[in-house]
């Protein structure tokens, strides 16, 4: 079924109404003992399985889908988008899964580039709803009734089989071997990102545990590959792995490798070297792009799909297991078109707001991309600032979700001398946050003034917490327009500096993908998402 095929009107089915329902389906985690948790999560892409095949999805249907899956603990996102974008750049019809959403739930459904579109998401979220809510049987008696995550990775996954794309981009949701995307048998290629301690009390306390997971995603025949910069622990296990399943485990170049292949092709060096620089700036964006090409090539080399406008030189895998020979493969013109035009919200964005008012957003939210997205920060505030300010006034929104510890990734954010720094609750959506998912703006308080009491900044900057960014952006957006209250920006500031003529006001918004998604919706109408 194609989207001009979908029937919109159907008398009870809003998406009001999807919302209402898929709210029932995340409590349903809450309702389970703890003791059932952990079984029911080693199980996931078993359910997710079981639920496919009640609405009448083989693992044929999805092989024809020549899905790359890709894991790690950060940059999956924008690994998936260049990916993608250099796909669709070929003339491919591409779907991609991805999470968490920033603003809408749609947006993690999306074709070609876009997330699909609201009437869409909800006439086919009923459909779907009429097939699985009574949910499936296991062999041990046990009935499952479909969670929010079983609601959404199903929809994704019919929604490309019945829109028939050439090409799907699977980002896993939580770690690998035991999550609900891993479902797919015989995928074209697994991909896994940079590996750091995260969610560690789900996928275990050391970098070895947690490629132990990532690595579950690898498939018998398979082709893997990893970013080039994998720590040494977890190559060991990515190594061991990939004996064990018997697939072919490749490690993505550097950006200088790649750079070295086209040097005897000044024009090719040139288009790459004008790409990179299209791209946000950032030590992340030098891992990731190098394997969104790496990942590309594979599935080129081993997809049947449109090859009459795919470049490349076959590749034989029967056979081979364990860690592989150095990748080496041409670029052209069509990739780097792809990977310039990548789009992936909320990461590295800078969105200006009229003269004076510029906001940073990444949704860092590990310590090491925390410290990706300072530097980034710092190079583009100091490109940014308009020449004729008489002064810069940086505010600081942050927040940690969960058990994270923030004071890492405040060290690493201390140094760039914001002038006032907000830790910020997240605004109540249509959607309920678990207790996982909730703020913890007072730990992040804490956390900050045992930084700024060591620290040779004097006075240091004043910290406050927000109920949610929603009345400081309005504010903000007020000064901007010079129509704004004055008084309110000095009840926050305490400080006259910000409302000087010439001032540059910059914000930053990171820590949380929830956080710069809350954002992002409190900056409309005046910006809106643009996903292609």
């Amino acid at each position: 079924m194609h989207l001009h095929e979908v029937n919109y009107c159907t008398s009870r089915s809003t998406y009001e109404s999807v919302l209402v329902e898929l709210n029932r389906t995340i409590y349903r985690t809450q309702e389970l003992g703890p003791e059932r948790v952990p079984a029911k999560r080693r199980r996931a892409n078993l359910i997710s399985k079981r639920f496919l095949d009640l609405c009448g999805i083989s693992p044929s249907c999805i092989r024809k889908l020549n899905v790359i899956h890709v894991a790690g603990s950060k940059g999956k996102g924008s690994t998936c988008a260049l990916i993608e974008s250099i796909l669709r750049e070929k003339g491919l019809r591409t779907g991609s899964l991805n999470s968490p959403h920033l603003i809408d739930v749609e947006e993690r459904i999306r074709l070609n580039g876009r997330p699909l579109h609201r009437d869409v998401f909800t006439s086919r979220f009923w459909e779907l709803h009429d097939v699985i809510s009574g949910g499936i049987e296991m062999d041990d008696g046990e009935r499952i009734l479909p969670t929010y995550l079983v609601y959404l990775t199903t929809l994704a996954f019919k929604t490309f089989v019945e829109e028939q794309v050439d090409v799907a981009v699977i980002e896993v949701g939580l770690g690998g071997r035991f999550d609900h995307t891993n479902l797919v048998e015989d995928p074209a290629v697994t991909v896994v990102t940079g590996i750091h301690l995260e969610h560690t009390e789900r996928l275990g306390n050391t970098i070895e545990e947690i490629a132990w997971n990532k690595a579950g995603i690898f498939k018998p025949g398979v082709p893997a590959v990893i970013a080039h910069n994998i720590a040494a622990g977890a190559m060991r296990v990515f190594e061991h792995e990939a004996e064990l399943v018997k697939c072919p485990l490749f490690v993505a170049p550097s950006l200088h490798e790649l750079r070295s292949w086209t040097a005897n092709d000044p024009k090719v060096l040139s288009q790459l070297d004008a790409c990179i620089k299209d791209l946000p700036v950032s030590r992340s964006t030098e891992i990731n792009a190098p394997l969104a090409l790496a990942a590309v090539y594979l599935w080129s080399s081993r997809s049947a799909v449109c090859r009459e406008n795919i470049d490349f030189k076959p590749l034989v895998f029967d056979g081979l297991s364990g860690l592989q020979p150095p990748l080496s493969f041409g670029l052209d013109a069509k990739q780097l078109q792809g990977l310039s035009s990548a789009r992936w919200p909320g990461r590295f964005e800078r969105i200006e707001l009229g003269a004076g008012l510029t906001i940073f957003l990444d949704c860092a939210h590990t310590n090491e991309s925390v410290q990706f997205a300072a530097e980034w920060f710092q190079r583009e505030s100091v490109a940014t600032t308009a020449e004729k300010a008489s002064s810069v006034f940086r505010i600081l929104l942050f927040t940690v979700l969960g058990n994270r510890d923030p004071l890492p990734m405040l060290t690493s954010l201390q140094p760039l001398q914001f002038d006032c720094v907000f830790f910020v609750g997240l605004s109540d959506g249509p959607l309920v946050r678990l207790p996982s998912k909730a703020s913890q703006a007072e730990r992040c308080l804490s956390a900050w003034r045992s930084l700024t009491t060591d620290a040779l900044q004097t006075p240091p900057a004043p910290a406050h917490i927000l109920e949610n960014s929603a009345a400081l952006l309005r504010d903000l957006k007020k000064w901007r327009s010079k129509n704004g209250d004055v008084p309110a920006l000095l009840a926050y500031f305490g400080s006259e500096k910000v409302l000087s003529k010439g001032t540059t006001v910059q914000v930053l918004g990171t820590g949380s993908v929830y956080l710069v998604g809350d954002i992002l919706k409190n900056l409309r109408p005046e910006y809106e998402i643009r996903w292609t």
